[in-house]
């Protein structure tokens, strides 16, 4: 017997390091708990052969009908290039040691297709809609809806979520008195734990979740949010990072509409719509710093690092958004190597110079050590027998640098040997 599976949503990673802007070295596979809901719906999990994504497919409409659940479809990811964090734009200094947030050892990377969540829903607003009706019969969308609707969210740059065990102390910033602590699921946005701090100061309070669901959750004291998170029941083993997808129903849609959301696949009524996510992630832009050493030739200030466009220009792999023809600073080395030139510089008014691009197969321009033209009096050039030299790309797998002063800015020191 031939069964005929019917597409009913993808997950494309796309990321722009990389030439064709699918970010290969990232994987999906479904949690436990996701697959008990594949094998439940009769659902099947195809990953793309070389990563990057993987699209879910249905082998039964008529009970892909009876979908009644508050449960998304949970993805873990994983990563197969420790550099990628490097490469990828990213705030990595709150999950670095000696950062004020979470570490990468105690976070994952995490999205879904519920968008921005509305600053009105507060953990008070409990919601009560009743279940629709009875699903009709299943259609598929004329139009489905355009990609750029269909990025997860948050965006990668911002979705680094600390992972909790099901039962951890919190220590407030600040001792409370008689707080209203609660705790909130993601989609429902209802309280799905509560308690009253005691009547005297207390500098912590023990959250106890045991029993529900791994999941994103979110603890607020009085209303005020306190900590979003992600719940585990093994947190030392969590994945890379999570995706997850509300498929939509009867029991969802409601939800997901109090959210702004219209991206599902599965409507209250029945209806399909194939939807291909989008999860992007964004290439790195440093501050190009060249550090040469020679036992040749003395470099320094008569020397300089010119940029330039060539003709592999490549509308995809630009090096940056604006000059694409300029001169690097000359910012150390009068009398020791290495010379270093930089392609901007981190001053009191701030960035002065050009920020390049990290990509896996830059093209579009060139980089050249050469000879700054020295002159006579008569305005007229001095030959000089000096040649220039080539100089090589950043590499996106060599550790980048924040800046002292300026942590969103990050240093690739490229060491050339003369």
């Amino acid at each position: 017997m031939i069964s005929a599976y019917t597409p009913l949503f993808s997950i494309t990673i796309n990321h722009s390091y990389f030439a064709d802007n699918l970010g290969y070295p990232l994987k999906l596979s479904p949690d436990n708990a996701c697959m008990d809901l594949l094998a439940r719906y009769q659902l099947a999990f195809r990953p793309f052969p070389k990563g990057g994504g993987a699209t879910i497919y249905c082998n039964n409409l008529a009970i892909l009908r009876s979908f009644n659940l508050l449960d998304g479809l949970s993805f873990d990811l994983s990563c197969d290039d420790i550099a990628l964090i490097n490469y990828t734009q990213i705030d990595t200094t709150p999950l670095s040691k000696g950062g004020t947030g979470p570490s990468l050892n105690d976070s994952l990377f995490y999205c879904d297709n519920l968008g921005s969540t509305s600053t009105t829903d507060t953990p008070d607003t409990l919601n009560t809609l009743s279940t629709p009706g009875a699903i009709s019969s299943i259609t598929k969308a004329a139009t489905p809806p355009t990609a750029e609707n269909n990025c997860l969210q948050p965006a990668f740059g911002l979705s680094a979520l600390e992972t909790q065990p099901k039962q951890f102390l919190y220590v407030f910033d600040t001792p409370l008195t008689s707080a209203r602590l609660t705790v909130t699921d993601n989609l429902c946005n209802a309280i799905v734990w509560a308690a009253i701090t005691p009547d005297q100061p207390v500098p912590s309070y023990l959250i106890n979740l045991t029993g529900l669901p791994d999941g994103r959750y979110q603890l607020y004291a009085d209303g005020n949010l306190l900590l979003s998170f992600y719940a585990l029941d093994i947190p030392n083993a969590s994945p890379w990072g999570k995706i997850t997808i509300y498929l939509g129903g009867p029991a969802q849609v409601p939800y997901l509409a109090n959210k702004g959301n219209t991206n599902y696949t599965l409507s209250s009524t029945g209806d399909i719509t194939l939807i291909n996510y989008q999860m992007k992630l964004e290439h790195r832009q440093t501050i190009w710093r060249y550090k040469i050493f020679s036992s040749q030739n003395n470099y320094g200030s008569n020397w300089q690092v010119s940029a330039s466009t060539t003709k592999n220009a490549s509308a995809n792999q630009e090096f940056n958004t604006g000059n694409n023809n300029f001169t690097f600073t000359y910012a150390a080395g009068t009398t020791e190597q290495p010379w270093v030139y930089q392609s901007a510089v981190v001053d009191a008014a701030g960035l002065n110079g050009e920020l390049l691009n990290l990509l896996q197969t830059p093209k579009g321009m060139s980089f050249v050590l050469e000879p700054i033209a020295a002159t006579h009096a008569n305005g007229a050039h001095i030959q000089t027998t000096a040649s220039s030299v080539n100089l090589p790309y950043a590499q996106g797998n060599l550790l980048v640098l924040p800046d002292n002063d300026n942590t969103t800015i990050n240093y690739s020191d490229i060491y050339v040997y003369l």
